[in-house]
């Protein structure tokens, strides 16, 4: 019979998820503010095999924000916490299937958004200004090794991330510039250079995705994109934003 059912672990969580993300061997995670999932313990982030659900390790300290699984199948994740499984780790951490790790002596302030690159390596955006000790304004790049700024980083948080099919990470958040360069509320970074996006939005972008086709959509509480009426949603095809439909009322943050 078509329609919801609560067919994963009930009786779900105690809490609540903020971001999911899938491993490459299929196993579910699930990241957020609850201390239970399924009936069992689990600190804000937990593991779904098809069956059940467990625990990585003792957990986290505070709440998870966001997700991303790097190729090598660890998990890493962002928030607002200072502790992983009991190991330091400021802000972000990273499991390696056994065991928790820092990532780099993290941030100075919450992760609340996570993508990993064609290449491995990952990207944080969120409150923070430095990550491993260096000036990273809300946005960083993690090689495996060390921590590295975005171009200048942006004048406000990052909540929204992804790479596009054309290679560039596309960035959505509460901010009005990118580096040097006046955008609004959305940006695309190429690797040297900032690109404004036809007029972004009117107001903060809280989740960004990719079609089959290459167009990019951004979820938020605006009201404008381009110019054009886009009530909380928006579609972007490399030279111009449309809606989608009429839209939605209220906003949301989460197209993923």
């Amino acid at each position: 019979t078509p329609g919801w059912q609560n067919v994963i672990g009930t009786p779900g969580f105690n809490g609540q998820v903020n971001a999911l993300a899938v491993t490459p061997g299929g196993d579910l995670i699930a990241a957020g503010s609850f201390t239970t999932a399924g009936g069992v313990a689990a600190n804000s982030i937990a593991r779904w095999n098809g069956t059940s659900w467990a625990p990585l390790g003792t957990g986290l300290s505070g709440q998870a924000y966001a997700l991303t699984v790097r190729p090598n199948g660890e998990v890493v994740v962002g928030g607002d916490f200072i502790s992983a499984g009991g190991v330091q780790a400021f802000f972000i951490a990273r499991w390696n299937g056994s065991a928790w790790q820092p990532v780099g002596g993290g941030m100075d302030d919450a992760v609340t958004s996570l993508t990993t690159l064609a290449g491995g390596d990952v990207v944080a955006g969120g409150f923070f200004y430095t990550a491993g000790g260096a000036d990273c304004f809300s946005i960083a790049r993690w090689n495996g090794s060390t921590w590295a700024p975005v171009g200048g980083g942006l004048d406000g948080p990052v909540f929204a991330l992804t790479q596009r099919s054309n290679g560039n990470l596309a960035v959505g958040g509460g901010f009005l510039t990118a580096g040097a360069t006046p955008v609004s509320y959305v940006a695309e970074w190429d690797g040297s250079s900032w690109i404004g996006m036809s007029g972004g939005t009117d107001d903060t972008v809280f989740s960004l995705a990719n079609l089959p086709n290459g167009d990019l959509v951004a979820g938020g509480y605006f009201q404008l994109a381009g110019g054009e009426v886009t009530p909380s949603v928006a579609k972007w095809n490399g030279a111009a934003w449309s809606g989608l439909g009429t839209g939605m009322l209220g906003g949301f943050t989460n197209v993923n």
